[in-house]
């Protein structure tokens, strides 16, 4: 018994001793994509349309298809198995097979959407959830801001972000960086706002989770807003 508390005492000392020097370790943030890069993920949306809830829920898939030599990407977005419930009922919606594209500059920023959510609510929410890549590697407590400008051509409105890392951590058998995050639309009559956290894979900076409450957030071709709680995770 004695040997047996002793190893455990080892290893949390080992998991301590790591933690920390991960903790020290300096991330650049900065996706780097590589074409044929795919990634699927579990998709769940609560929604609060006007005192109305209701759950969103699909899998997703997102595949690199193109990388820019400026450091820009476009990735393919599908949805399979969807699934809509309210008032405690569900129904399933039937597969389209729309693949839509979303072009990001080498900031993280969404540039271009082609599909269905192209339209202002589109832009907006991309904004609200986008992961702006710091100027310079940070390590965990470093803290940095973002003032993203608005663009009357795809109706982005002029919002500031703020960043902090907050942890080095295990989520399976990926080591990823772990970012809280807020993002405020500065203007506008109904202005928006996002609060989240984001967990990266150390290797390349793809998202591995994502967990994030909006309040008064556009919701794509339906030209109003809701309050919503995301859940976004990897499983593949």
């Amino acid at each position: 018994m004695k040997n047996y508390l002793r190893s455990l005492g080892s290893v949390a000392l080992l998991a301590v001793v790591v933690s920390a020097a991960w903790a020290q370790d300096s991330f650049s943030l900065k996706r780097t994509p590589k074409v044929g890069d795919t990634m699927s993920y579990k998709l769940s949306v609560d929604l609060d349309v006007q005192g109305m809830a209701a759950n969103y829920s699909a899998t997703v898939k997102e595949k690199v298809v193109k990388v820019g030599s400026d450091g820009s990407f476009v990735i393919e977005n599908s949805q399979a198995s969807a699934k809509m419930t309210f008032s405690g009922q569900e129904q399933a919606i039937p597969d389209t097979g729309e693949v839509s594209k979303s072009t990001y500059a080498a900031n993280g920023l969404v540039q271009l959407i082609e599909g269905s959510d192209a339209d202002e609510g589109g832009y907006r929410l991309s904004t609200l959830q986008g992961f702006v890549i710091p100027d310079s590697p940070k390590k965990v407590g470093d803290r940095w801001e973002v003032k993203i400008p608005a663009d009357k051509k795809t109706g982005v409105v002029a919002a500031t972000a703020a960043y902090e890392v907050l942890a080095v951590e295990t989520i399976g058998s990926r080591k990823t960086v772990k970012v809280k995050w807020n993002t405020k639309e500065t203007e506008g009559s109904s202005p928006a706002s996002a609060d989240g956290t984001v967990w990266l894979d150390t290797t390349d900076f793809s998202l591995v989770r994502l967990e994030a409450k909006l309040t008064n957030a556009p919701v794509p071709g339906m030209g109003q807003s809701a309050n919503m709680v995301v859940k976004l995770e990897r499983i593949n």
